[in-house]
């Protein structure tokens, strides 16, 4: 237990938290760059602009954005949280290689979890946690995997 202790207490948590922050930010953006190029935000400065969109259309955009950011956001956090160095591209391949399948693993029994015809709310919380949950879990473990390992690693002798 007193390892653990002194796992979670080497992790720079306001650096990985910032860095995460950083990363959502960037996702979103991505992401509404991406849906103004090709998606629904396509043409929106033609017709009644924001105004124009209702609730679900609404959905379609906070989903995408809410799946891109947090690989990006948990990369960023397992990247820079740890005491090391470690390369954000690599984290991030590993983050997307293993909680892109888990999300679309829970979503696909999504219909079931939710119940057929419950349409009242716009944005289920039970979707943005299929989408947000295996990011930030697998962002999570592998931070703290990566302060362990830092911890266990012998020191470097001086000679």
């Amino acid at each position: 237990m007193a390892s653990v202790r002194a796992t979670i207490a080497s992790l720079q948590v306001s650096r990985g938290l910032a860095a995460a922050a950083i990363g959502w930010a960037c996702g979103v953006a991505i992401t509404y760059a991406i849906g103004s190029l090709f998606g629904p935000l396509h043409g929106l400065g033609q017709g009644g602009g924001w105004s124009s969109l209702r609730p679900p259309e609404l959905a379609r955009l906070v989903l995408p954005a809410a799946g891109a950011a947090a690989p990006i956001a948990a990369a960023a956090f397992a990247t820079y949280a740890p005491p090391g160095r470690y390369r954000l591209i690599e984290t991030l391949g590993l983050i997307f290689l293993l909680a892109i399948p888990s999300e679309a693993f829970l979503l696909m029994f999504l219909p079931t979890l939710r119940g057929r015809g419950d349409d009242r709310m716009w944005l289920h919380p039970l979707e943005l946690a299929c989408v947000l949950g295996p990011a930030i879990f697998f962002g999570a473990l592998l931070a703290f995997h990566r302060a362990q390992a830092e911890a266990a690693a012998p020191e470097p002798s001086a000679e």
